[in-house]
């Protein structure tokens, strides 16, 4: 904020305005919840202390953090219901802002926050003396949303006629009261304008339910799947979990299966050792029999020799014996 700058707490801190500056920047705060409200938002905390009156106009700064939760003589009945804030919140803190600057007094007030609740919520501030003001004024700061103006931008024509008759009461060298007819056309014109409005506002509000019905499948899509996704995780550990187990029980039968080659391989030697030792056990034994066979067969014939040279003696005897029975 420059040093021309201040902001519309501390302009009225010195007193009312002049009705033409107040309409002047009351046109302006106007246009910016205009702007603000056609983009979807509100302001939520329209103050003095949010208006900056600069040499070039006047800037309606956005809301500073938990000023919108804040009690202040701007708030809106409903906010002290606990409801939410909406186009028509602001259009109750601008009527309240408007007030002020008109009269120089605060629409609401109290000693300590209960009683400033209790005045929003059900005094009336007394008139401000001008018919069109008033108009303006306590459409404004009607306690039911319903009840109020709907749109800011009803109060952005409303105060655009009023301007309109007050620069041209000031040109005229006596003053006169606004020309119906004009007034009259004015309002048909706004008429018009608000029923385009609320058409606009019917397709806005439509697309808007379209698009949160497609917030709503698309949470429920994301939703499934983030489910799908802590299902595919936990799937995948299992998998790994089973891969090891796969690899381990591979790796013990794989330890198992050389194991028992090597213990096939090591009986295979040692069968073959005593498969050695038993050839050679039967080729010696096979010897021997054989050894012993060829004692036999000597034998055999040493016994032959024998019995053949016992027969012989015996024939001898036999002879010898017949010979001395012979002679005697």
């Amino acid at each position: 904020m420059t040093e021309e700058s201040q902001t519309l707490s501390h302009r009225l801190a010195a007193g009312r305005l002049a009705p033409s500056d107040a309409l002047r920047y009351a046109l302006q705060i106007a246009d910016a919840l205009r702007r603000i409200h056609e983009e979807g938002y509100c302001h939520g905390a329209v103050t003095p202390d949010h208006v900056v009156l600069t040499p070039t106009g006047v800037q309606l700064v956005p809301a500073a953090p938990g000023a919108a939760e804040a009690l202040t003589p701007y708030t809106a009945p409903e906010r002290l219901r606990g409801e939410a804030a909406d186009a028509r919140t602001d259009i109750f803190a601008f009527g309240a802002l408007l007030y002020e600057m008109f009269t120089g007094r605060a629409a609401f007030g109290g000693a300590d926050p209960e009683e400033l609740a209790e005045s929003i919520a059900n005094a009336t501030p007394p008139p401000i003396g001008d018919p069109a003001l008033d108009r303006l004024v306590f459409n404004c700061l009607v306690a039911d949303p319903a009840g109020r103006w709907q749109r800011v931008q009803q109060v952005h024509m409303e105060i655009k006629i009023l301007n309109f008759s007050a620069n041209r009461a000031h040109a005229a060298v006596s003053p006169r009261p606004p020309d119906p007819v004009l007034l009259a056309e004015l309002r048909r014109i706004d008429s018009r304008a608000t029923a385009r409005l609320e058409q606009h506002e019917e397709v806005t509000n439509g697309l808007r339910s379209m698009a949160d019905e497609q917030s709503s499948v698309l949470n429920l899509a994301s939703q499934t799947l983030g489910a799908i996704q802590v299902q595919l995780v936990s799937l995948e550990g299992q998998l790994a979990a089973t891969r090891e187990r796969a690899e381990s029980a591979e790796r013990a039968a794989s330890e198992a299966a050389e194991g028992a080659r090597r213990e096939a391989a090591g009986l295979q030697v040692s069968v073959a050792g005593e498969l050695h030792a038993l050839e050679l056990t039967v080729k010696t034994h096979a010897a021997s029999i054989e050894s012993i066979r060829g004692a036999m067969a000597r034998t055999d014939d040493f016994m032959e020799r024998v019995v053949e040279a016992l027969e012989s003696l015996q024939t001898m005897v036999l002879e010898q014996a017949a010979t001395s029975a012979g002679q005697a």
